[in-house]
């Protein structure tokens, strides 16, 4: 418990840990979830991608299962990415799983625990990104970040839901060119929802073409 509140720590920071211990007490009262949108408006591949990169396919999560490289839970999540319209990276090091991440290229994504986004049309949603903690360090995100894009075609739009306190996630987002376009935000009163708030922060077309995927 310790080891997970000192990585929560060091990767979202003192002030956002103490806030986020705040609203748990919170949580069974009245629960505020937010998440920032991010969108590359243009992209180029590139040819020149890291061969450590490499893309996952149900043998690799049989493989890793059976050499318990990952817990059955994140097995099947990862089986139902790939059985519902998206690609996989990963990375391993030394035969040892080290990161990997996910593009959704069409369906409905969900965000949070139960909050749906229907992705729109000619987007695409980049997900799940994860890198072990022992593994940071290592430019790991970011490469696989490269490969996730480098898969998008370029009249797609690269679409990222992230929480405001993934610090790290935004500057590295922000690096390859992604720029905050909507804040969204889910208020939930008794664990019920209650409703939704869209603020735009970057107006034009792009905005307008990533809130067609909350319309009901």
């Amino acid at each position: 418990l310790m080891e997970t509140a000192s990585s929560y720590i060091k990767q979202y920071g003192l002030k956002s840990s103490l806030k986020r211990a705040f609203l748990r007490i919170l949580n069974p009262i009245i629960a505020v979830k937010v998440d920032i949108v991010l969108a590359i408006s243009s992209h180029k591949t590139n040819s020149n991608l890291n061969k450590e990169v490499k893309v996952i396919n149900m043998s690799n999560l049989q493989y890793w299962r059976n050499n318990r490289m990952i817990n059955e839970k994140t097995a099947h999540r990862f089986e139902s990415f790939l059985s519902n319209n998206c690609i996989g990276y990963y990375i391993e090091e030394n035969h040892v799983l080290c990161a990997w991440g996910f593009i959704q290229i069409r369906g409905e994504y969900q965000y949070g625990s139960s909050n749906i986004y229907e992705i729109p049309k000619d987007s695409c949603v980049l997900k799940n990104l994860f890198v072990k903690p022992e593994f940071r360090g290592k430019n790991y995100g970011k490469l696989i970040n490269q490969a996730r894009l480098n898969a998008v075609p370029d009249n797609c739009l690269p679409i990222v839901f992230v929480i405001p306190e993934n610090r790290f996630a935004l500057r590295n987002l922000k690096i390859l060119g992604f720029e905050e376009y909507l804040l969204v935000k889910h208020f939930l009163w008794f664990k019920h929802w209650c409703r939704r708030k869209i603020k735009i922060l970057r107006p034009g077309e792009i905005s307008d073409k990533l809130i067609e995927g909350f319309n009901e």
